[in-house]
């Protein structure tokens, strides 16, 4: 049965849409991805910073009340200790606090033993006890604080692909 160029130019720009349709999705789901992955490293890194400053602010207290170094006590640092404790998305970041000149060290429920990463500063990505984790570190400008804050892939691959 012999078809007409009509139905042929039809059937040939029905097969040129769908193909492009499905080429447009791909690219835009990538371009999707990139963004998001861009929200949630901005995220972690606003995390590291609100933490650091936390920290700073209640070592900063204390020293105003001691007169020296050598005699503050950890009352700060174990009030940031209870009051992160509770945080109620602990379950989607982990964080590790570590205060070096005074041997602290404080980590969410979440969060491995072992450091979450080897890096001073920046973001890195690490396998933990079988948890892929995007991390960023962050260090004050005198390396006594450091603060990691992690997500694992898996919940960023799960609302990645609940948007796209």
């Amino acid at each position: 049965m012999p078809y007409s160029i009509q139905k042929r130019l039809l059937i040939a720009l029905f097969s040129i849409t769908l193909i492009s349709w499905f080429l447009i999705a791909i690219i835009n789901s990538y371009g999707v991805r990139s963004e998001i992955e861009e929200l949630f490293d901005a995220h972690l890194a606003q995390s590291a910073n609100i933490l650091l400053s936390l920290v700073n602010e209640e070592l900063y207290e204390e020293y105003k009340k001691v007169e020296g170094h050598s005699d503050i006590e950890n009352g700060a640092l174990r009030q940031i200790e209870e009051d992160l404790e509770s945080h109620k998305h602990e379950k989607l970041l982990a964080f590790q606090i570590t205060v070096s000149e005074r041997n602290f060290h404080f980590s969410s429920a979440m969060a491995p033993k072992q450091a979450l990463s080897d890096n001073t500063n920046g973001f890195s990505d690490s396998m933990l006890d079988g948890i892929n984790w995007r991390v960023y570190t962050l260090q004050d400008p005198e390396s006594i604080i450091t603060i990691r804050v992690a997500e694992p892939h898996s919940v960023r691959d799960n609302i990645i692909n609940e948007l796209t």
